[in-house]
This record gives structure tokens, sequence and C-alpha cells, in this order.
């Protein structure tokens, strides 16, 4: 079951598998990793940009590490059933179902639904804040005495949990890996008490994760809601967002749209179509193109329904009834923003897999990871490698460029990408030499998974003499990967490859 609900939960990682851990997630090789016990190891921490170019961490950890967490908090699912109505995100779906949770983006419906209908009855305040470095400020000895408090739990539990938080996290006795649904559903635990502080005190009070929202009848009641909650928060060693914390009437629209939004009719449309046919039809799929093309055009990236369109556009560009729409006009505006808003690379570039990227886009995509005074976040880099190597871009800039960063130690992921990339685009030489320097790589996970896959090709003379002392599982992984078809360096290989280019940039780079 643990692995079953991990599938789920790769979807969104920010450091995606180029195979998706398809070689370990098979019910042979999830029994092979706990053959001989379980001990977790340290995960990696690197740094993932935010908006306005801030960084949030983000701890990698190993597969085996992922599944026995999953599985962990599994057994713990339970504790869903203490936590109060008016707490909307990451709830726990009856079943055991591969899906932990209800659909989120119901639920995040649903919370804001509810806030708008109780602040307009209300016709008074709206206290909206949220929980600052969330994720990071939960300590691992209250969120266990949690645990024990709201339900039954073993010593052995306990103990093992205790374990891994610590094993991973890089701070003294707190922090949770974010991105994992794990981690959303201990998170939610963590605030169980706050929940209840608010609830006895009368409040009219909701939460969405760190999202909190409180329906108050004047000013003054909002100053003590937020007063008391404060009060709670740092009772968990937590604090509001001084920056995120807004008091205001309920009848000023402005506001309450920008912290309670409505959906968004042209998605709803969309997806109410996708439920109820095998595909959307025509015209919503028309108008969500032209939402998604006005939202791009305006350079309007910072807006809640800029990922929701460009994801469900995505879907359609790289289905059979989207192969005859025009994505040019968003293709051109993404190639163009991408460099800018580094906190979205992951989303546009999952796209441009799909959106007929040509001749013309190569260049400025290839700036990104070429030009020294660009390149910066090494997990842009990462998803921008990938995108290159899935498109079959070629160039010697490029390979001279992987070629350097693929020894950057203390970068896995820009590394990870740019091995990718080499096995993917390079040359027979390019791989033969990462075969040659991959017993001196760092133990990176990221690093010699990327490495492994790079040399996929490689056979007879080479996996005597470089490859023979790889790991099992790196075995495992290059057993998995000539075992297909065809070579496999990226997973959802798009329809349209750029593999006939083979691109010159320009001499300054």
């Amino acid at each position: 079951m643990a692995a079953l609900r991990l599938k789920s939960d790769l979807r969104d990682d920010w450091f995606p598998d180029p195979v998706r851990y398809a070689d370990l997630l098979t019910t042979e090789s999830v029994s092979r990793q706990f053959k001989d016990g379980y001990a977790p190891q340290s995960a990696l921490e690197v740094n993932v940009p935010k908006s306005g170019f801030t960084l949030r961490y983000s701890l990698e950890q190993c597969i085996s590490d992922r599944i026995a967490y999953q599985a962990i908090v599994d057994t713990l699912d339970h504790l869903d059933g203490a936590l109060a109505p008016q707490v909307y995100g990451y709830r726990v779906r009856r079943g055991r179902g591969a899906q932990m949770f209800l659909p989120k983006v119901q639920l995040w419906l649903d919370f804001n639904s509810e806030v708008r209908v109780r602040a307009r009855d209300c016709s008074g305040v709206l206290l909206a804040t949220d929980v600052q470095n969330f994720f990071e400020g939960i300590r691992h000895a209250e969120l266990l005495a949690d645990i024990e408090r709201l339900g039954k739990v073993t010593l052995a539990q306990r103990r093992l949990l205790q374990r891994m938080l610590s094993a991973w996290s890089r701070y003294d006795g707190f922090a949770l890996p974010q991105n994992r649904d794990a981690s959303s559903f201990l998170a939610n635990i963590y605030l169980q008490q706050t929940d209840a502080d608010m609830l006895d005190k009368g409040y009219e009070y909701f939460r969405y994760m760190d999202d909190i929202r409180v329906v108050c009848k004047d000013r003054f009641a909002a100053r003590r809601a937020l007063f008391d909650l404060i009060g709670s928060l740092r009772h968990r060693h937590l604090n509001v967002n001084a920056s995120k914390t807004m008091i205001f009437d309920s009848g000023d629209t402005d506001k309450l749209d920008q912290f309670v939004p409505t959906p968004d009719l042209d998605v709803e449309r969309f997806d109410a179509a996708a439920r109820t046919r095998l595909g959307s039809d025509p015209q919503s799929i028309e108008l969500l193109k032209a939402k998604t093309e006005r939202l791009v055009a305006s350079g309007a990236f910072g807006e809640r329904s800029f990922r929701a369109c460009l994801s469900r556009l995505r879907r359609v560009a790289n289905s059979f009834d989207g192969q005859g729409l025009d994505y040019s006009a968003v293709t051109d505006g993404l190639v163009a923003a991408i460099v800018d808003y580094p906190w979205l690379t992951d989303e546009m570039a999952a796209f441009l897999r799909h959106g007929n990227v040509s001749t013309r886009h190569v260049e400025p995509l290839s700036m990104i990871v070429v030009d020294p005074d660009t390149y910066i976040y090494s997990w842009q880099s990462y998803h921008v490698w990938i995108l290159l190597a899935a498109l079959g871009i070629h160039s010697r800039e490029l390979r001279l460029s992987a070629q350097l960063q693929a020894g950057s130690a203390n970068e896995p992921a820009r590394a990870a990408g740019a091995l990718t990339y080499l096995g993917a685009c390079g040359s027979d030489e390019d791989r033969i030499r990462v075969a040659r320097e991959i017993s001196q790589m760092p133990e990176h996970r990221l690093i010699r998974r990327a490495a492994v896959l790079a040399t996929q090709e490689l056979d007879g003379f080479y996996v005597d003499r470089y490859l023979s002392n790889l790991r099992p599982d790196e075995v495992r992984l290059r057993e998995y990967v000539r075992g297909q078809p065809k070579p496999m360096y990226v997973a959802d290989e798009p329809r349209r490859r750029l593999s006939h280019l083979n691109v010159d940039l320009p001499d300054e780079y």
C-alpha cells in the first residue's frame, strides 16, 4: 500500500526521477530493499526557489526512506478523525486506496467557498493569515507527543518515526521534509491543538494547511482572534507570517478575492467537460487555451489560475485531441518568461515538452543552463536540462556546459540534470567519460542515478572496465532501462522531438 500511495505522491516531486523510480517500486524490489531490515539514511538538502527569488529547503530522501515514511504514516491515518470539520486541507480518504487524501483541489475550493459564505452572512471583517516557515518549525518531540495524545501508537512506531525525522533533518529536533504526502498529514496533526484552541474560544475559524481564516463581527474581535492565534501558535513554537496577515471588511471585494478566491469558471467548465466525456469538448478547450494565452500575454504568472490553466492545457497538448491546436502564443510567452520565474520552471518546462517548441526557442532555453550569469538556481537548471534532453536538442555549447556542470558535487541537482542531458544528447565519448568517472562521483542519489542512466547504451568493454562495481540497486536500474524497447533517459517523452537539430549558439557563450 505504501508503495502504491508513493507512486501518487511522486507526481509532483520537486526533483522528478527521470524514470519515476519504476525500477524500485515493484513488489519484488520493495521486498528486496527491506529484506535485511531498515535504517533511515540522511537526506539531501537542496534549495528550491520561491516567488520573489527567495528559497525554500527540500530534504530529498532515498526511495526506501520514502516508502518507510509513507508506510508508518499509513498506520496513523486514523488520527485524521481528531481534526475538526473546519480543517479542509489534506484530509485522509476513507479506505486503503492509492490516493491518501481526498481531492485536494476540491477541498481548497470548499475551504474558500465556506469562508466566503460565512463572511457574507456575518457582514463583519475577516482575518486572513498563514503560518510562517511551517514545515521548518515543526518540533519532533511535540509532534510525537501529539500523536500519542490523539490516538494509540506503539513504542516501536514512535521510536521509528523519531529516528526517521532525526536522520533527515539538518536541524536539531525539528523540521519535516516538504512536498511529501506523509509530511502533510503529520503537519495537520501538529496544528490540531491550535485548531481546538481557536474553536473552543468560539471563533469562526477555518484552516487549509497553514492558511488560516477567521470570520469576526468587527475589527476589534479580529484583533483579539489574531492575539489568541499567535498565543496558541507560540506554544507550538510557530508564528504567523506578518507580511501575509490582513484584517479587512468582508465587503471589500478586492481583498476578499485576493485572500479567498472564487473558482475560475473557465477551468471549472473544462474540468466538468473532462469528467463527463472521454475528452473535453472543443469549445471548453478553446476557452482554456484563450485564457492561458491572456494570462501569459499579460505576464500574470503569479495569479492562482495560471498554474491551473497551464497544467490542464498541458494535458490537452499531450493528448491526441489536442494535436491540431496552435500553442505558439503560450510557448513563446513561456520561453521568454521562464528565466525570470525560476519558481515556475517545473510547470513551464512540463508544458514546453508538449507545446511545439521550435528552432527559435532553442537559444533562450539553452542560455538558462549555458550562461553562468543565468544558472543561479540548481532546481531550475535540473528541469531545463531534463527538458532539453527530452526534446533532443543538440549543440556543442550545451555539451561543453553539461560536461562542466556534471562535476558540480556541491549542486547535485544541477549535476544530475547535466548528466541526463549528456546521456540523451551527448556523444559516445561523453558517455564513456561519465562511465570512467562514475566510481569517483559523490554519493548523491540524484547524481548516481543520473550517471547510471547516462551510461545505459554502453556495453562490452566499457561495462567490464568501468561499470563492474556498480551497487546492486544501480545494477538493477541499468537492467531496467536496458530492458526497455529503446534507450530511456526521460519519462513522459514528448510526441515531437527536435533531434534533427544541431544548433550553434552565439559565440559569446
